[in-house]
C-alpha cells in the first residue's frame, strides 16, 4: 500500500481536510501532500510529483483511489485533481443524495464512483459494477435506493395528498355556507 502523507486532518488546529487541500480552511495552515507508491514499472516513485523516471504519469486522481481502497468513502479537494474525465472517468449516474453528477471509472483495483459537490468530490469503490454488471449492481444497491426513493416518494405524496384533502375540505365548506347561505334569503 502507499504511503499517504499527512494524515486528512490538519496538524495546527485539527479540522477535518478533504484528499490533497493545500490549506486548512479554519486556520489557514498550508499542507503538502506526498505519497510513495510503486509504478507499473515497479519502481517506488512520487505519485504527486509528476511522471516516474520510466516516462509513466500518475495522476492524482490514482492517490485518491489507493485512499479509498483504504479507508472507504473519502473526499478529495476539487482544486487538487483534474476533472474526472480527464482522468478516464466516465459520467453516470447515482442514488440521488446531493450531488451535481457522477463519474464511473473500472480498473483492476475495482469500480471508482466519484460524487460531485460544490467544492469537493467524493469518491469510493463500488463491490459490483455498475459499468461491466448493471443487472448484479442493481440487485445489490437498488434495493435499498429504491427503499430510500419510495419513503421520500411516499411522503411526497402524502404532504400532497393532506394539502388537496385540505383543499378539498375547505371548498366544501365554502361550497356549504353559499348553499346555506342562499337558503336563508
Amino acid at each position: 500500500m502507499p504511503d499517504l502523507i499527512p494524515d486528512r486532518e490538519c496538524r495546527e488546529c485539527g479540522a477535518d481536510l478533504h484528499l490533497l487541500q493545500q490549506v486548512c480552511e479554519e486556520c489557514g495552515t498550508a499542507h503538502e501532500w506526498s505519497c510513495r507508491a510503486v509504478c507499473s514499472c515497479g519502481r517506488e516513485t512520487e505519485y504527486l510529483d509528476g511522471p516516474c523516471t520510466c516516462g509513466v504519469s500518475h495522476s492524482p486522481w490514482r492517490v485518491a483511489e489507493f485512499a479509498a481502497h483504504e479507508a472507504g468513502a473519502v473526499t478529495v479537494a476539487k482544486n487538487a485533481v483534474e476533472r474526472p474525465t480527464e482522468a478516464g472517468y466516465r459520467r453516470h449516474v447515482g442514488t440521488i443524495r446531493g450531488q451535481w453528477a457522477d463519474y464511473r471509472r473500472v480498473s483492476t483495483d475495482g469500480e471508482f464512483h466519484i460524487r460531485v459537490y460544490l467544492d469537493h468530490y467524493e469518491l469510493h469503490v463500488d463491490a459490483v459494477s455498475a459499468l461491466g454488471a448493471p443487472t448484479q449492481h442493481t440487485l445489490r444497491y437498488g434495493p435499498r435506493a429504491a427503499v430510500q426513493s419510495g419513503v421520500t416518494l411516499a411522503h411526497g405524496v402524502g404532504g400532497a395528498v393532506e394539502r388537496v384533502g385540505g383543499l378539498l375540505s375547505s371548498a366544501v365548506s365554502v361550497s356549504a355556507d353559499i348553499v346555506s347561505g342562499s337558503r336563508e334569503h
